[in-house]
């Protein structure tokens, strides 16, 4: 695939180097695995490391991730991956070490077996999988075998002069928000522990990445356990810091959220208490402060923002956009969409068994949003900020479509170009019976949340609708990567209690 063909521009990638289950291969780094040389001779070890773990397929999985150890990126990063075998080994845990390699544009999991470029390499990433021993369920607090290991693992970054980020990863289980607060609160304490042993304080930066970047299908509980983890990154300055945080998520192992269709009737009490009800993941950021991303610290300094816009009318089953009866929850976009940027790659479940479990791109109606912050200091425990362009053609501009005589406008859309992420989370208005009509109010206008997902052809822009009143379930929209002007949609929605699915085109007003 070329890259630069679907005009995409500067990229941090990471590609595996060495998984080291329960110390399965710490032996081999101890003998300096990164001198082995080449990626050829790295796979072949990596095809008897896996043999020797699990099997035939312990031989896949070996042969996939064993392509990267051949690399040798410096005697610093590579000393130290010798001696954190060592302690993998030693604690009996399970680790992986991984390459950072810049390319062009979006974060993406390269195929560890693809050669690298020397030049290219800008950093080192060191992963610990989480279970009970080291954190408590729903609790950020490690108990002190998990506060001696991390001790050992941090003295071997004291001497570093480096930046170095901690980040926490979650499953998907339960609140978005939730997971968020949690990975943050490990990811911070992991970092207390690195300044504790050595590391300087202002060179210490800590992300809670929550549920956003699985590498397992959280569909399967021994996935669920992968995405529980603590990664520590090593980069050069807080640019790179702010760019490998800001990587896009992939829906692909996502846990399947079950479509509900709500057939009570309700009291005017209750419609009145849900439309003055806020959403905990709205996001808003003013749109003259462009390129700037606001600090969404819990994402409660939003809630303001979101009391500006009002539900103009219920919609129960007043829209009819003679859509079909929706029979499974696969995303009908795939072709514009192509495939994610974040690749399946770094995975410990193989893609076939995430197959054999859930469609691999689901729609918006077995997903949900999802909370997301940014990077903090340290020494601060502040949000970085860093002025970053928008994609060409989403830079905070209303889109439109007209289905079955109505308007539907989402305004205004603003998608960052380094991470395709949403910067703010616009107004869905709805104008029944649209005939061109100036100054025209509408019909329905509703709150959204967003998330966002990059893709090889275009960019999954999925739309959640947060009154429960109302007939709009959500929408997915892939805004085509070389022209926004040709993108797609789908529009799900409930009429006569059956939920219904209406395919569009959509443009954005100049």
């Amino acid at each position: 695939m070329n890259i630069k063909s679907l005009g995409f521009t500067k990229t941090i990638a990471v590609t595996t180097s060495c998984i080291l289950l329960f110390g399965g291969c710490a032996a081999i780094l101890e003998q300096n695995a990164g001198k082995i040389g080449g990626t050829a001779v790295g796979a072949g070890v990596g095809g008897v490391i896996g043999k020797q773990v699990g099997g035939d397929t312990g031989l896949a999985i070996g042969a996939l991730i064993g392509g990267g150890i051949g690399y040798l990126i410096g005697n610093e990063i590579d000393k130290r991956r010798e001696n954190l075998a060592k302690i993998a080994k030693e604690e009996n845990i399970e680790v992986v070490s991984q390459n950072i390699v810049e390319n062009n544009n979006q974060i993406v999991s390269k195929e560890s077996n693809q050669k690298i470029d020397n030049k290219n390499v800008i950093g080192d990433s060191f992963t610990v999988f989480s279970n009970e021993e080291q954190f408590a369920i729903n609790s950020s607090s490690l108990n002190k075998k998990a506060e001696d290991i991390f001790a050992k693992i941090s003295s071997e970054y004291k001497g570093s002069d480096k930046k170095i980020l901690i980040i926490g990863h979650t499953d998907d289980s339960g609140s978005s928000l939730y997971n968020q607060k949690l990975s943050e609160d490990r990811a911070k304490n992991v970092g207390d522990i690195f300044v504790l042993n050595g590391v300087k304080k202002s060179n210490i930066y800590y992300l809670g990445a929550g549920e956003n970047n699985p590498i397992a299908n959280n569909n399967l509980t021994e996935g669920a356990n992968k995405n529980r983890r603590v990664e520590i990154v090593e980069l050069k300055d807080e640019n790179d810091i702010i760019k490998y945080a800001s990587k896009t998520s992939n829906p692909e192992f996502f846990k399947k959220v079950e479509p509900k269709v709500v057939t009570t009737t309700k009291t005017k009490t209750e419609i009145s208490k849900e439309k003055t009800t806020t959403s905990k993941f709205t996001k808003t950021i003013e749109t003259e402060n462009i390129g700037k991303i606001a600090d969404n610290d819990s994402q409660g300094a939003i809630e303001k923002e979101k009391d500006k816009i009002k539900i103009v009318n219920s919609s129960k089953d007043i829209f009819d956009f003679n859509g079909r009866k929706v029979i499974d929850n696969n995303f009908a976009l795939k072709t514009n969409f192509g495939e994610s940027i974040q690749d399946s790659s770094f995975s410990i479940i193989t893609k076939a068994q995430a197959n054999s479990m859930t469609n691999v791109y689901q729609n918006c109606l077995a997903d949900k949003p999802r909370a997301k912050a940014d990077v903090k200091s340290l020494e601060t425990n502040k949000v970085i900020y860093k002025t970053i362009d928008y994609k060409k053609g989403l830079n905070s501009v209303p889109f439109v479509t007209n289905l079955e005589s109505t308007l539907i406008a989402i305004n205004p859309v603003a998608v960052l170009e380094n991470s395709s992420s949403a910067t703010n989370f616009p107004k869905a208005s709805f104008y029944k019976d649209y005939k061109g009509e100036k100054d025209v109010k509408p019909t329905l206008e509703l709150m959204t949340s967003i998330n966002t997902y990059q893709g090889t052809q275009g960019l999954i822009y999925r739309v959640f609708f947060e009154e429960s009143n109302t007939q709009m379930k959500c929408m997915d929209i892939v805004f085509d990567e070389k022209n926004v002007n040709n993108s797609k949609g789908v529009l799900y929605y409930t009429k006569n209690n059956q939920i219904l699915e209406k395919e569009f085109e959509i443009a954005r007003i100049k």
